[in-house]
């Protein structure tokens, strides 16, 4: 009988530990508008200002997912899963240069322009998170 607890207890431990380091995990989200809709709700403006978020929105997205990778590859628990709904907004929006705020579509194509040739990072972290097996 105890060798059967003993045995239980043991499988249940491997269970939980492989549970908590499970590959495989994805950052896709089923609704592909969730981003643009809390954009939307987080700072609105003009399409063109909702353009340049949409850039700080990926890049702190990369240094999220570069974060949940390390931590996955030094073996914690972590759940890798779609990011709306779990940004930083405080985080993101301080982020964002002050004198883009109020600007309209014309005002700020320029800047739209710079920001896309800056890049986000984000292939460059969903590489390196294939690379330690935690997404697909």
């Amino acid at each position: 009988m105890r060798m059967k607890r003993l045995a239980a207890a043991a499988a249940a431990l491997v269970a939980v530990a492989g549970g908590a380091h499970a590959a495989g995990g994805s950052f896709v989200c089923k609704d592909n508008l969730g981003t643009l809709k809390e954009i939307q709700a987080e700072v609105g403006g003009s399409s063109g200002f909702q353009k340049i978020v949409s850039q700080y929105v990926s890049r702190w997205d990369a240094q999220e997912a570069r974060r949940l990778c390390s931590a996955y590859a030094a073996g914690e628990p972590v759940a890798i899963t779609c990011l709306n709904g779990q940004r930083d907004w405080s985080q993101i929006k301080a982020s964002i240069p002050p004198d883009y705020f109020g600007l309209g579509n014309q005002q700020l194509a320029q800047a739209n322009a710079a920001e896309r040739e800056k890049g986000t990072g984000y292939r460059e972290a969903i590489a390196y998170c294939r690379d330690v097996g935690a997404i697909r």
